[in-house]
């Protein structure tokens, strides 16, 4: 499931795109939680979408308090990229890896970073199943040069031995049924923002295949390879 909203301020910054992800290469969930009974099914995409509505909250006010420097970071300060664009961050804050991306203009930063600056509070936890709430910057460019609108995207990304996957693929093996179950409830959860990344294969008018990944809404739908280098 995933959530979509539009956002705009003073400063012009247009939108934040958040998702919680079943399955795309590189950054995005591979597979949902266990589910025996559709009614955990849609418990399941309930509580998913409670708590990445959350994240995405706490991700969009990190954004707007340091937007300046994280805007920095996407156009290539590395100084800055190592302060804000930081996932898998050790439980003691120090280190982490840098995750920017030159040709997208991106900037990753992930629950362990945000815990570490004492923004995700201690008591939440990081990871949903076995994914890790991960928001992605992007600044909107035209002709490659920055327009001054910025995107976020928000995911739950695999997590492999203890950290966030950053390269490779993860096959989607889960139950195709159940995972549409749990994206429903979860979309429906997060009303009418809220999308999906159909489970290894296109859904409906929705694109996942070899050479499209889509993210959908109601309404909209999102390429993945905007926000994925």
């Amino acid at each position: 499931m995933q959530l979509k909203q539009h956002f705009r301020n003073n400063g012009g910054w247009s939108m934040t795109e958040m998702i919680a992800a079943t399955a795309v290469a590189g950054v995005v969930l591979a597979s949902g939680l266990a589910m025996k009974l559709k009614g955990d099914d849609q418990a399941a995409g309930r509580s998913t979408a409670d708590l990445m509505s959350s994240f995405q909250q706490v991700a969009i006010q990190y954004f707007t308090a340091n937007r300046i420097e994280i805007e920095a970071a996407m156009a290539g300060d590395a100084t800055k990229a190592g302060i804000h664009c930081l996932i898998n961050v050790p439980a003691n804050g120090a280190g982490g890896t840098v995750s920017t991306g030159a040709a997208n203009h991106t900037c990753a930063f992930d629950a362990t970073s945000l815990q570490a600056k004492g923004v995700w509070p201690s008591s939440l936890q990081i990871n949903a199943g076995s994914g890790r709430y991960v928001a992605i910057a992007r600044q909107v460019l035209a002709a490659g040069v920055p327009t001054g609108a910025d995107e976020m995207l928000v995911v739950l990304a695999p997590v492999v031995n203890g950290n966030v996957l950053t390269t490779g693929t993860i096959p989607f093996a889960g139950d195709v049924k159940r995972a549409l179950e749990q994206i429903d409830s979860g979309s429906t959860a997060l009303g009418g923002n809220g999308g999906y990344i159909p489970p290894g294969r296109d859904y409906g008018e929705c694109q996942y295949n070899a050479t499209v990944k889509q993210v959908c809404g109601a309404t909209w739908k999102v390429n993945l390879s905007d926000f994925l280098n």
